[in-house]
């Protein structure tokens, strides 16, 4: 299976609106409400791409270790 380029590009600028949505949040003790800002950033972007298909969304929790 191959992808579209056009495609690739488009869920690129999905994540990184995601990102960006919710980047206000990080930091403030408050994990659901940047989590419900980079979903909701999502889900709109997403709705609005002209694909026919299902989104599986999962979640993997990383500790970092903080002294680098």
């Amino acid at each position: 299976m191959s992808l579209n380029k056009d495609l690739i590009n488009s869920l690129v600028k999905v994540t990184s609106r995601a990102a960006i949505n919710c980047y206000q949040y990080l930091g403030k003790g408050d994990k659901k409400l940047a989590d419900k800002a980079a979903t909701d950033s999502m889900r709109n972007d997403l709705n609005n791409l002209e694909i026919n298909g299902e989104v599986a969304v999962s979640y993997t929790h990383l500790t970092l270790p903080t002294n680098r």
